[in-house]
């Protein structure tokens, strides 16, 4: 897991990809705006509208695509946020959200052959990127709560709550994070606690 040291709440770009300050405005602004969206349908047309043109112009920058993928998924066009996820992958292989999004659609599809292609052998932050030293905080959640789906996914309950405990303890400057995973702590011991239930009547 991770050290607390090694995360932050400010941006980070991948390697050579470090936007003037308009854009990383822009790129803040649309993430900002995610939040409201669903509020009415001409607000979301025109966000949508606004993060494709802003994508035509400046193509480059990884973040504005997860920005549409997360958009489409609040909107429930399923369709739609595959194909970001599929474009994600072409155009930036390396790109944590777009491994992750890669990864839940398998998991959803029951391909957990190719999680470990995706999130890494060790599933291990550090080692899917070896030459980064800073992970921001939601890079951080976004891909041991994966892992930890995927522990479960496959009945593996005690790996992933064991990541999930991990995870809460290194999230120290992240409290709405934490408390999701509480919860999902919570859900998980509840679950685990059944299972025992129902292994020990046979």
């Amino acid at each position: 897991m991770i050290k607390i040291e090694n995360i932050t709440d400010k941006p980070v770009y991948p390697v050579g990809v470090q936007p003037s300050s308009y854009i990383q405005i822009e790129l803040e602004n649309f993430g900002m705006q995610l939040y409201h969206l669903g509020e009415n349908a001409k607000a979301d047309s025109r966000f949508l509208q606004r993060l494709r043109k802003f994508i035509h112009k400046h193509p480059n920058y990884p973040s504005a695509y997860n920005y549409l993928f997360s958009a489409y998924q609040l909107l429930e066009q399923k369709s739609m946020a595959i194909n970001v996820v599929d474009v994600m992958m072409e155009r930036f292989p390396d790109y944590l959200f777009a491994r992750v999004e890669a990864a839940k659609l398998d998991m959803e599809d029951h391909y957990f052959d190719e999680i470990h292609d995706l999130l890494g052998e060790t599933l291990e932050l550090e080692d899917l990127y070896p030459d980064r030293h800073i992970f921001h905080g939601a890079e951080v959640t976004t891909y041991y709560m994966t892992v930890a789906q995927y522990y479960e996914c496959i009945s593996d309950y005690e790996k992933a709550l064991s990541t999930l405990i991990q995870l809460e303890e290194v999230l120290v400057d992240f409290p709405e994070n934490r408390n999701m995973i509480r919860e999902w702590i919570g859900t998980l011991k509840s679950k685990m606690k059944f299972m025992d239930g129902i292994k020990s009547t046979f």
